[in-house]
């Protein structure tokens, strides 16, 4: 089993998020691009939003529909 994070809601799905370690570099394209992670310890102003979104497929074959 996977960690998960602390704040996850399975309600409404807030704070899913999966961060993970490739086993080769990604190759980018018009679709793949990278995003940048910030440094331990920064903090953003609380009246920042930042998001980044991404649909994969759940258990099986089916897609996510969230």
């Amino acid at each position: 089993m996977f960690p998960v994070h602390r704040g996850y809601d399975n309600r409404d799905f807030e704070n899913d998020i999966a961060i993970m370690k490739l086993r080769s570099p990604a190759e980018f394209t018009d679709y793949v691009r990278p995003i940048c992670m910030l440094p331990p310890g920064y903090s953003l102003p609380s009246s920042t939003n930042a998001i980044v979104g991404g649909w994969g497929k759940n258990e099986g074959d089916e897609f996510s529909q969230v």
